[in-house]
């Protein structure tokens, strides 16, 4: 009994981790519908992701100190705007065209 309690914890949070990246992608694809074009300097790309976890940052903060304002699912909305925005800028940004070691 006890081994399938493991089982299907490890099963609900693998279930979680590709819910999580499928939102991720979805989010990957609507955003380069809306902004089909990625800088190609690194820098502006990484602006644009810290741009993303700045926004997370505030509505953390604004569950943190105000508790009102933002809710736990706008937060996750952030979270999946920045994870998408990291995957952007790996699979769009030159700096990343030449296969890397690890």
């Amino acid at each position: 009994m006890e081994g399938q309690r493991k089982y299907i914890k490890k099963m609900n949070e693998q279930s979680r981790v590709l819910g999580i990246w499928i939102d991720v992608w979805e989010e990957v694809t609507r955003a380069q519908r809306i902004f089909p074009w990625w800088p190609e300097d690194v820098a502006h790309g990484a602006a644009i992701v810290v741009e993303e976890a700045g926004e997370i940052l505030k509505d953390a903060n604004s569950i943190r100190w105000t508790q009102k304002g933002v809710t736990p699912k706008e937060l996750r909305i952030e979270l999946i705007q920045t994870m998408a925005m990291c995957m952007r800028m790996l699979l769009e940004s030159p700096v990343f065209d030449e296969p890397t070691e690890g």
